[in-house]
């Protein structure tokens, strides 16, 4: 057995299979938000997703672990791999040296967050 042979890597199917898992968070949010959460079923989402759900499970493991997705997308606003504490309104924030103009801006961002994941709640 060679032991100098290179780990199998695909930049293609690591980019479809973050395409899959941003199309199937998205529906998630959507039906979520539409439904509710004790509605929506991982068939649901994987219908509307045009995947199976053994893909849906495959991804995130459990509809509990669908929902922290969605959370963690509407919070955030998009599905980009971005934490929220990296994001440059946060990091501007952070970085401000004036009391008043950080209160402000912590209070500004405070409801943001709110009014994206109040719905989802």
């Amino acid at each position: 057995m060679n032991s100098d042979r290179r780990p199998y890597s695909s930049s293609l199917r690591s980019r479809q299979m973050e395409a899959t898992r941003r199309r199937i968070a998205e529906v998630a949010v959507d039906l979520f938000l539409r439904d509710g959460y004790a509605v929506t079923t991982v068939a649901g989402v994987a219908r509307q997703a045009g995947v199976s759900a053994q893909t849906v499970y495959n991804t995130f493991t459990t509809k509990a672990g669908l929902l922290k997705a969605a959370y963690d997308i509407t919070l955030v606003g998009d599905a980009d791999a971005v934490p929220l504490a990296e994001r440059p309104d946060v990091r501007a924030l952070y970085e401000t040296t004036d009391a008043r103009q950080f209160l402000h801006g912590y209070a500004r961002l405070g409801r943001e967050l709110l009014d994206r994941v109040g719905p989802l709640m």
